[in-house]
């Protein structure tokens, strides 16, 4: 289990009712939101408790800083706690930051491989008015991290001092895609070797990079991307401090020596993907071009408007000012110079709106979303290569195979996959994660509410039957208790 606090790095971004638009969003996922919890409100009525949350928040008047905590608290993979376990947690994590009685919306999202629990906590007090904004509150969730673990018999995690790992590590981890840092790292025992600076610049051209004095210490550049990284982070050893207590002061580069290798960012794969690499690399590039491209019509557009708009304004003033005379021409003057600064005001707001479009239409996918947004056109060779990124973990009370073999067999139309290479979908209602261990049926979500208008558990097993015999006799049970009505349920 694992905590974070998400800042709110703007101001739209801090309102309570935009964050839980957000939360709340299914975004076209049948499965990404799950069970929605109201805490300290009056109402019990999504729409009405924003509304109150917003109204107490304005009563504030006198807080400078934001006023909305957003807590992050996820699970490990494979981890399925159930409804009343998250709500405990979610409780035990608010009572800690010393927002116990403060308002709350949580949401818990079952979209991705580690099934998280998003809480927006108001953090005026709704009595007193008064903001509470803890301190240190990384070692307060980290504590409690550990102590939750313990206590429910939860996977544990590593809780360090630091809050972020470093950059080169949270991009491989995002994107799947070998970083600078870490390429530099594989020469790391040939710069420690050097006995000179004139060995040690030898060794960093023949890698095609170059050190130089940045700060208070050195970087590791790429000469021809020009891709820069820490050399403390690369090693302890290659700080600015310890290589010139070893080497003696700094001496820059003087001899360009020819390169023998260079760094190219290739995938984090254990198997082959270069045919899938090369049309992610060619759609990168012909969406870089139609974004120059369009941008640059964009831009001309833009300026050619507002030319004919002084144009205009100009020819207008000219105008005036032979007409008029004295206060007559004075007015005429000011109500053109107004209607210019409308205009250009309006031809602006519809640049920005140009350009966003532009931005959204050509975004660029990192190579972990490209893979899973093939995959999830049933492309198989693109889940088999998300899957060699990061191998998923089984989950508990999964139906495996009775061989123990791989399923391999691509996602099917309207399915999500995560970035593990999960399939998530829906069969008659019922929520279904199949990996390439198994498969496994959530009994506690089910996306259509009426008993006469899907199929049982028990069929749902059936079409899963290829799988074996389930390891854990309670689907068995539950298919059979689920295939009868409950006395409360009603008819559409």
């Amino acid at each position: 289990m694992i905590s974070k606090k998400v800042g709110m790095k703007t101001p739209e971004k801090s309102r309570f009712g935009k964050l839980v638009a957000y939360l709340t969003d299914t975004r076209g996922k049948n499965m990404r939101v799950g069970e929605i919890t109201i805490a300290n409100c009056v109402s019990a009525e999504l729409p009405q408790a924003l509304r109150e949350i917003a109204a107490t928040q304005r009563l504030n008047n006198r807080a400078l800083s934001d006023r909305t905590y957003h807590l992050l608290i996820s699970m490990r993979a494979g981890e399925q706690p159930d409804p009343a376990t998250l709500k405990a947690i979610e409780g035990r994590f608010c009572a800690e930051l010393g927002y116990a009685g403060h308002q709350r919306i949580s949401v818990v999202h079952h979209d991705t491989d580690n099934l998280h629990i998003h809480v927006a906590i108001n953090k005026i007090h709704p009595e007193t008015l008064t903001i509470h904004d803890p301190k240190a509150d990384y070692w307060i969730r980290s504590k409690l991290c550990a102590v939750l673990e313990r206590e429910l018999g939860l996977g544990q995690d590593r809780h360090e001092a630091k809050e972020r790992r470093g950059p080169s590590n949270d991009l491989e981890a995002m994107s799947g895609e070998g970083s600078f840092r870490s390429w530099i790292a594989q020469y790391t025992q040939h710069f420690l070797d050097a006995t000179s600076w004139r060995e040690f610049h030898g060794i960093a051209d023949a890698c095609n990079v170059k050190l130089q004095l940045r700060g208070n210490g050195f970087v590791f550049e790429d000469k021809e991307s020009g891709v820069a990284a820490k050399a403390s982070d690369v090693h302890r050893r290659l700080a600015k401090q310890a290589l010139e207590a070893r080497l003696g002061n700094f001496i820059d580069a003087a001899d360009k020596a020819k390169a023998k290798r260079a760094y190219e960012k290739k995938p984090i794969s254990k198997v082959d993907t270069a045919q899938l690499w090369r049309e992610y690399t060619v759609q990168r590039e012909a969406r870089s071009a139609l974004y120059q491209a369009r941008h640059a019509l964009i831009r001309s557009e833009i300026a050619e408007r507002v030319r004919a708009a002084k144009n205009d304004a100009s020819m207008r003033r000219l105008t005036a000012k032979l007409l008029f005379k004295g206060f007559a021409r004075k007015a005429n003057c000011f109500a053109i110079n107004v209607a210019l600064g409308r205009t250009l005001r309006a031809i602006y707001r519809n640049a920005r709106h140009q350009y966003r479009g532009l931005a959204d239409q050509t975004r660029q996918s990192s190579w972990l979303d490209w893979l899973r947004a093939e995959a999830e056109k049933g492309r198989a060779d693109a889940l088999q290569a998300l899957r060699a990124v990061r191998r998923a973990p089984a989950t508990p009370n999964t139906l495996s195979p009775a061989d123990h073999s791989l399923n391999a067999s691509p996602a099917s139309p309207g399915a999500q996959v995560t970035k593990q290479g999960t399939i998530i979908e829906t069969v008659g209602g019922f929520p279904i994660t199949r990996g390439e261990k198994g498969v496994y049926v959530q009994r506690t979500v089910r996306t259509t509410p009426c008993w006469r208008c899907s199929i049982t558990a028990s069929s749902v097993l059936e079409t899963i039957s290829a799988f074996g015999r389930p390891k854990n006799s309670s689907f068995a049970s539950a298919g059979s208790r689920a295939s009868q009505p409950s006395q409360d349920s009603q008819p559409c």
